[in-house]
């Protein structure tokens, strides 16, 4: 008889990055499929330049100007979340995500990024989302972002934003 074994993947965890982290988003950061609609797209991406990437969004961190979060899936870095421009706009947050290709399309950004949401002191968000990225619109869309012309435009580029305050159930 013929049995079909049960997958079950590890849990993804959310915490702060670490210096550590550096070697598993270099690997992230090198798959052009995950970089391509981003500002990362078309750069040559080395090691030296993540590292430095990566004590940059350490320094913010411990100057309370960025948060960034690691997922985490069996010890591996498999993606990541920012709270960044955190003084531009008061009261906003920017969020930015990232996430290695094979766990994309699956619904896991959403259930991070509203747990980040959840668990964070701010509760307006912004996300400036090239106009080529569909699947980061869709995803910010879902999470109930919308445009929002009160920012400023850039070339390419929509803004969406969030006020879960005003927000009756997330």
């Amino acid at each position: 008889m013929w049995y079909r074994q049960s997958q079950t993947l590890s849990p993804i965890y959310i915490r702060p990055l670490i210096e550590e982290d550096a070697e598993d988003i270099y690997a992230l950061y090198a798959n052009q499929n995950v970089t391509r609609n981003t500002n990362w797209s078309g750069m040559h991406i080395s090691y030296g330049l993540i590292k430095s990437f990566v004590d940059e969004c350490l320094e913010m961190q411990d100057n309370l100007q960025r948060m960034t979060y690691s997922l985490e899936q069996d010890k591996k870095v498999i993606g990541l979340v920012f709270l960044h421009n955190l003084n531009k706009f008061p009261g906003y947050a920017e969020v930015g995500a990232m996430l290695d290709e094979p766990y994309q399309n699956k619904g896991i950004m959403s259930k991070v990024l509203k747990n980040v949401f959840k668990n964070t002191s701010f509760d307006k968000f912004y996300a400036v989302i090239s106009l080529k990225n569909n699947p980061s619109l869709a995803l910010f869309t879902k999470l109930g972002f919308r445009f929002d012309p009160s920012f400023p435009l850039e070339d390419g580029h929509i803004t969406l934003s969030v006020n879960h305050s005003q927000q009756a159930s997330y």
